[in-house]
C-alpha cells in the first residue's frame, strides 16, 4: 500500500524484460510529502544514479520534494 500526507501522489507500474518496476512520483508542484510504502515482499529502491538497494519488507516513509520520485524494481 501506499499512503501520502498530502494532495496524493500519481503511481505508475512499468515492465521491462522480465522487471517490473513501481514509480512514485509527487504531483505536488508546491509542497513536500511524505509517503510510505507497505510491502509485502521485500523490493529494490532504484536511487537516482541507477544503483540499487535492496529494502526488507518493514515500511518505508521517504520525503519526496515537489516533482521528485520513489523508483522501486523486483523480478517477475
Amino acid at each position: 500500500s501506499i499512503e501520502a500526507s498530502g494532495q496524493g501522489v500519481l503511481v505508475s507500474h512499468l515492465r521491462n524484460g522480465g522487471k517490473d518496476y513501481l514509480m512514485i512520483v509527487n504531483r505536488d508542484l508546491l509542497h513536500t510529502q511524505q509517503v510510505t510504502v507497505s510491502k509485502q515482499t521485500a523490493l529494490h529502491r532504484v536511487l537516482p544514479t541507477g544503483q540499487s538497494v535492496k529494502e526488507g519488507r518493514r515500511p518505508t516513509t521517504a520525503s519526496l520534494q515537489p516533482g521528485d520520485y520513489l523508483l522501486y524494481e523486483w523480478k517477475r
